[in-house]
């Protein structure tokens, strides 16, 4: 197919014009992507060759060469910064194509009809982008609550009685120095007038609420101390707020050189302790007797509830007998302080029954059974 000069030249115009269209676009891209900087400018030929200017230009021709001219890279001081407008573009591109014997006309034709439309789309991209940025977070600024601490004369020492926070300042809004649990043993020195102490703990001063501090060191709430028969109890029951004193093939040597000092340190205010050893030295019974009884008036002072659960039922295969077991036990709650309150353990499963593997120890359905029946009886 032949073309006569008109055609081609409105061919040509239609070229030159996409492609200032298309470097228009690129030069915002370029312009979204590395943000402002140095300045370069791109133009178009047509049937010609391009020429970079000085300062890092660059020149395009349609049928021609491309080239780069010296000192293109961006400085080293504004890395990554370049600055290209796309309305630059645009007319670097017409002003070519005026050169160009297609004619003046319709390179002014061009830029009437498809100028506003480029810029257009510019700026709705731009507000596109910036309803993409999403506004900074501000940290809320800090405002102190200001008190005042009344010092004591003579230092308390208090208890905390339950798991709480102590703070650089009398307030909420304070740092959390540390976070300490129940029972924990602070010194106080003073109090605010926003209802706070002023304490010492491991040398250091802050602040508690005092609704979170008691004169009574609390305890424990359910203390289980005994053998073999507590330490597969604690494994059935899985229950990790109690405290499980036992030790497996145990008597009364470990009871009275270990594991007393470990009740001891948990007991307090509310603390329930429930004993049960014997099992393995059935004739230690008057020295179990002895030995609580005398531990006694100090597990009550600190405000534990005591209990002693007699020793259960065996079954055969077992090494000692029931009426070994029955003997134990009637001496056992005879010879105990009446204040002192006594689990029936043996009559309970002798009753409902129980399963066991070796005769001595119980399965454990039998253990959490059991761990309910104790709970019926100090509740």
């Amino acid at each position: 197919m032949r073309f006569n000069n008109s055609t081609k030249k409105e061919l040509r115009a239609l070229l030159i014009i996409s492609l200032a269209a298309l470097l228009a676009l690129s030069a915002y891209a370029l312009k979204r992507e590395y943000g402002g900087g140095a300045g370069i400018a791109v133009a178009a030929g047509v049937g010609g060759s391009g020429a970079a200017g000085t300062g890092g230009s660059m020149a395009a021709g349609v049928g021609g060469s491309e080239a780069a001219g010296t000192g293109s890279s961006v400085a080293e001081d504004t890395p990554r910064h370049v600055s290209i407008e796309p309305a630059w573009v645009w007319s670097a591109a017409l002003s070519a194509y005026r050169l160009t014997d297609a004619g003046t006309v319709a390179a002014d034709e061009a830029e009437a009809e498809l100028m506003p439309m480029v810029l257009n789309a510019v700026r709705n991209r731009e507000d596109d982008q910036a309803g993409d940025e999403e506004p900074e977070d501000e940290e809320p600024e800090f405002i102190p609550v200001h008190f005042a601490v009344t010092e004591y004369e003579t230092e308390e020492i208090l208890y905390a009685n339950t798991r709480v926070n102590i703070r650089a300042g009398a307030d909420t809004t304070y740092d959390k120095l540390i976070t300490v649990p129940v029972g924990t043993q602070v010194t106080v020195n003073g109090e605010t007038d926003n209802g706070w102490y002023q304490v010492i703990y491991k040398g250091e001063l802050g602040f508690m609420k005092q609704e979170y501090l008691q004169r009574v060191k609390p305890g424990t709430p359910l203390v289980l101390a005994g053998d073999s028969r507590t330490v597969q109890m604690s494994m059935a029951v899985k229950n990790t707020s109690h405290a499980w004193i036992a030790k497996v093939g145990e008597g009364y040597t470990w009871f009275s050189q270990t594991a007393i000092s470990q009740i001891d340190a948990q007991l307090g205010e509310g603390s329930i302790l429930i004993l049960n050893f014997g099992v393995n030295d059935l004739g230690n019974v008057s020295k179990y007797i002895k030995k609580v009884n005398a531990k006694l008036d100090t597990w009550l002072a600190s405000g534990a509830t005591v209990y002693y659960a007699s020793v259960g039922p065996v079954g055969s295969g077992a090494s000692v007998t029931n009426e070994q077991i029955e003997s134990f036990n009637r001496q056992l709650q005879e010879g105990l302080d009446s204040r002192i309150g006594w689990i029936d353990e043996y009559d309970y499963l002798s009753q409902r029954g129980f399963s066991s593997n070796d005769g001595l120890h119980y399965n454990f359905d039998t253990y959490r059974d059991l761990y309910s029946y104790y709970m019926s009886r100090i509740e």
